[in-house]
């Protein structure tokens, strides 16, 4: 069987002599990769950041969590003096630096800044996408079929990229959070997948060729407009000549089928639309990555558009209990690890001329944009779509570098049968033609 990437991967790091080993002390890394800190003025705050990023992201690049106190002494190389040290807590739920000066320079240690630094750095340095990598190999299962979803969407993304189509991803729907290894209980949410569905049908009616990234059973591109009909009271027997029997359909039950239905048949017959399922978070995580792989040969001709509703927390395979959670056990504590944020190595490493954008959810509108805005900074991709749970049917903004563009569904249009997913695809699809005219 054909090895996946992840575990070819793996294979590589336990083999090699050139990284860092689960074990050997931190110190000692350090000093073997000659990493040492400049305590000069300006520099003093970003060279700290980085050698505690490096700390950080290698932590958790080999799984295991740093429960010691690691010391690294730093000294001045070109004056030889203002020499001092630093050290550094690092725990399941924060660090903490502790500066120890002789001298002038480190007594002056902000730490906020530094800290802030240390946000910034893990998510644009590269040892950031390297870390996600690690743990995305280590902790999360790989699909036994992933290899080959790729080649699949590979050969969409080439026939359609080669065409002059562009090819957007579409994540849709929610991520299961298994709490057993044979899985009883999980962790869900709200999704059903809807904008991601309908934003599908707006897509294809923009001209995009579409893969649909979507949990199993969440709503699917046309048949979403159905999901509360029960199929069976819409149909009915018409007896024909010689015993035959015709099933017909009461188009009250199912309003506009035959429209949706020639749709639906055009795309398919065109081959404009690929589905692929996911159920678990390890499915998904292992899906996108490769989706995005499959689609960095087109270039700027690809989007993502990463509308899935994706956990934040999750219990690795290591720590789950085997079987079911008994209730007799009493009250049940659970403790979650944060899951790797796959935007940053997307953007970066693995579809880095493509056009992105994510989304951003709040339930306090307060601090909707601002957040928005700091996601941009952070994974530097090209929009995200913000909203409010509340409103999020009839106002979105969308919030770029250096605009925002708020889409309002007025009533009128919303009992016209309008949806704020045209105007967003509306609006995407132009920002999308500008930022491929700029990376020609």
């Amino acid at each position: 069987m054909e090895k996946s990437e992840c575990e070819i991967e793996l294979q590589k790091r336990h083999s090699s002599s050139s990284g860092m080993q689960v074990g050997k002390p931190l110190t000692s890394f350090l000093l073997d990769k000659n990493i040492t800190t400049d305590l000069e003025g300006a520099n003093l705050h970003r060279s700290l950041a980085y050698n505690i990023w490096i700390l950080m992201s290698l932590s958790e690049l080999h799984s295991f969590q740093m429960t010691h106190l690691a010391e690294v002494t730093a000294r001045n190389p070109t004056r030889g003096t203002g020499a001092g040290s630093f050290r550094i807590y690092s725990g399941p739920h924060q660090s903490l630096l502790e500066s120890i000066s002789e001298g002038p320079e480190i007594s002056a240690l902000d730490h906020s800044r530094a800290q802030k630094q240390v946000y910034t750095m893990a998510h644009s340095d590269p040892l950031a996408s390297a870390a996600v990598e690690g743990r995305l190999c280590e902790e999360f299962a790989v699909p036994s079929h992933v290899e080959e979803v790729k080649k699949l969407m590979a050969a969409f993304a080439g026939q359609h990229g080669a065409a002059g189509r562009r090819v957007v991803l579409i994540t849709s729907g929610g991520t299961k959070v298994p709490l057993e290894s044979r899985t009883v209980r999980f962790l869900d949410n709200f999704s059903s997948g809807r904008r991601g569905a309908s934003s599908a049908e707006h897509f294809l009616d923009a001209g995009y060729a579409v893969i649909f990234l979507h949990r199993h059973r969440s709503l699917y591109p046309y048949t979403r407009r159905y999901a509360g009909v029960n199929l069976l009271d819409s149909l009915s027997f018409e007896q024909g000549g010689e015993g035959a029997e015709r099933v017909l359909v009461d188009q009250q039950q199912l309003p506009g089928i035959a429209a949706v239905l020639r749709r639906y048949q055009a795309v398919k017959a065109t081959g404009l639309l690929l589905p692929v399922e996911f159920s678990t978070l390890s499915e998904y995580l292992h899906l996108l990555k490769a989706s995005a792989q499959a689609l960095s040969s087109i270039g700027s001709q690809a989007m993502f558009y990463l509308a899935a509703a994706v956990s934040d927390f999750y219990i690795p395979a290591s720590e789950m209990p085997e079987h079911k959670i008994q209730s007799s056990n009493g009250p049940l504590q659970i403790s979650m690890k944060m899951v790797p944020k796959m935007l940053s190595p997307l953007v970066k490493d693995w579809a880095p001329k493509a056009f992105v954008i994510s989304f951003k959810l709040e339930t306090d509108s307060s601090i909707l944009l601002e957040r928005a805005r700091r996601a941009l900074a952070t994974y530097k991709h090209q929009a995200v779509v913000a909203n409010v749970l509340d409103t999020r049917r009839g106002y979105v903004a969308v919030v770029t570098e250096d605009s925002r563009h708020e889409l309002v569904l007025t009533d009128e249009e919303a009992q016209k049968g309008v949806e704020i997913e045209e105007k967003i695809i509306c609006n995407l699809a132009a920002a999308h033609t500008q930022f491929m005219s700029q990376h020609a």
